[in-house]
């Protein structure tokens, strides 16, 4: 081995690792949907104060976030189920 590279960790595979895949996935999932939410409501803000318009951007960018929330969750939950069926 040449000085200087790291040679890769082995897979994480088995029985003991499945249960924290599965966990890291739902952890994810459940912060995907309040992060969507959270990015739409910043950008309508910031636009707001840019334009100095009345909440209705923040407030429209917020229904925006709570849609592409509900979407990548949906998006999500289908492809775990996918992977969970044999």
């Amino acid at each position: 081995m040449k000085p200087g590279l790291v040679t890769p960790p082995p897979p994480r595979r088995g029985p003991r690792w499945k249960g924290i895949r599965e966990y890291s996935e739902w952890i994810q999932i459940a912060l995907m949907f309040p992060s969507s939410i959270a990015v739409g409501l910043a950008i309508g803000y910031g636009l707001d104060q840019w334009w100095k318009t009345t909440p209705m951007l923040t407030l429209g960018m917020t229904l925006v976030g709570i849609v592409a929330g509900f979407y990548n969750f949906y998006r999500a939950y289908t492809q775990w189920e996918r992977r969970r069926r044999p």
